[in-house]
């Protein structure tokens, strides 16, 4: 059952002296427990840019990043701008969107359990959970993404009340998911305000409606715009060919993202239509890392891309899906890059025997998500609460847009929208007790 309380965020004391508190907790225990070793992900892992000609170039460096949108580059330039560690920011930084996606499960489930005690307990989960603790120290996309979706379900949950406020929010919500993340495309974005509009039962006047289309539309088009003026292809990363290649199983013997130097051994004649020689022309970073914003990558996909058609394998490509799928279920703080696991493991393990963890096509899949799905899905045709249908359909888009792509990483992408399943076993919870109310009333 579902309550109007009000929202935990309208009192900005509580939220900043509660996100002061949780940080100084965090970092505390992230300290004591050996945990912040992860640092080195900010040298090796491909999505990031020469971070020294990022300082030094900002604005070239972002213009000139055509594998992937832009956004974390933008947020790594802006951390390193300060006196501190950068690799301490970014905990810092994840810490609090880890504490915002927390609050708004709280807020949520607090209107449909009517008690504050039980939100906490179900908030305190997610916090305790070993994915979101774990995911605080990797300076990475998945406390990032996380609150960027926490801020889209936050902003269907407040229409009714809020509406102006909740318009505002999907709006933001959409075009930081879509700066950030390839996966969240031009179509995930559309689709979302489309939903939204038939979601809400007071619709946006026209002006605003107005207003709030011509934002999404800037947002979802500029990075694909800037990436076909300046590298003539037209979409959020040059990557896109080569994620769907490995996602399907094709692939030509050099492995889904080749070094520069292995393209031009394999190809010979092949030269860069397009470079500005910021960022998109090394094939190293300075530390000696790999270039992967090499514009090698942009020729190599253009000649993966026809190839998605000519070699595609139904057979092989289901058979990457089922596994994906299985992988998406699994405990995500056992991503492979996630190595300071290994210092809480028993407490992870312990964690993780609570979600009923059974082995399954050698994964580990936990199966209490799967259960909590079928009942959310019960829940919906019994009481046709639209919150639990916007909920169960970011969940189930999100599924199928990386269980069909993204080859075997779903365990790391399934946390974006983890939250969401503390969520519905709130509402879950609380449509059940006024079942059970109900029933005993008409017994009675």
């Amino acid at each position: 059952m579902r309550t109007e309380n009000a929202s935990i965020f309208s009192n900005t004391r509580t939220v900043v002296l509660g996100a002061l508190a949780f940080a100084v907790f965090s970092l505390t225990l992230i300290r004591a427990l050996g945990l912040d070793t992860l640092g080195k992900t900010l040298e090796t892992h491909m999505q990031f840019l020469d971070i020294p000609l990022l300082r030094e170039a900002p604005w070239q460096s972002i213009l000139y990043t055509h594998s992937q949108p832009p956004l974390l580059n933008v947020i790594t330039w802006i951390l390193s701008l300060l006196p501190t560690d950068l690799y301490l920011n970014f905990i810092v930084l994840n810490t609090l969107c880890g504490y915002l996606t927390g609050l708004v499960i709280y807020d949520i489930a607090r209107q449909y359990l009517n008690s504050s005690a039980k939100a906490w307990l179900i908030t305190a989960a997610y916090w305790a959970s070993p994915a979101a603790f774990l995911y605080t120290t990797y300076p990475f996309y998945p406390c990032l993404t996380a609150i960027g979706y926490a801020g889209l379900v936050y902003g269907f949950f407040i229409a009714s009340r809020r509406p102006s406020t909740s318009l505002n929010l999907i709006v933001v919500s959409i075009v930081y998911l879509c700066l950030l993340r390839s996966s969240f495309t031009m179509l995930h974005g559309a689709c979302a305000l489309v939903v939204y509009y038939f979601y809400c039962q007071k619709k946006p006047r026209g002006r605003a409606l107005s207003g709030a289309v011509i934002i999404v539309t800037i947002g979802l088009t500029a990075v694909p715009v800037k990436n076909f003026l300046l590298y003539d292809f037209f979409g959020s990363s040059s990557w896109g060919p080569l994620n769907v290649a490995k996602g399907m199983g094709i692939h030509d013997g050099l492995g889904p993202f080749p070094l520069p130097e292995a393209i031009r051994a394999k190809y010979p004649d092949l030269r860069c239509a397009h470079a500005y020689g910021i960022q998109d022309i090394e094939d190293k970073r300075r530390n000696g890392y790999v270039n992967f914003n090499s514009c090698y990558l942009i020729e190599y996909a253009k000649i993966v891309k026809p190839t998605l058609v000519e070699n595609y394998n139904h057979k092989t490509h289901l058979k990457i899906a089922r596994d994906s799928s299985f992988v998406y279920f699994s405990p995500p703080e056992k991503y492979p890059f996630v190595e300071n696991r290994v210092r809480i493991a028993p407490y992870a393990n312990t964690y993780n025997g609570l979600f009923m963890v059974a082995p399954v096509a050698g994964t580990e899949v936990r199966l209490i998500l799967i259960i909590v799905l079928l009942l959310s899905g019960y829940f919906l045709f019994k009481t046709r609460d639209k919150f639990i249908a916007v909920s169960l359909g970011i969940v189930i888009a999100h599924f199928f847009s990386h269980v069909l792509v993204d080859g075997g990483e779903s365990s790391r992408f399934v946390f974006d929208i983890e939250f969401i399943f503390w969520i519905l076993f709130a509402m879950i919870i609380g449509h059940a007790s006024q079942s059970s109310h109900k029933n005993l009333i008409e017994d009675t």
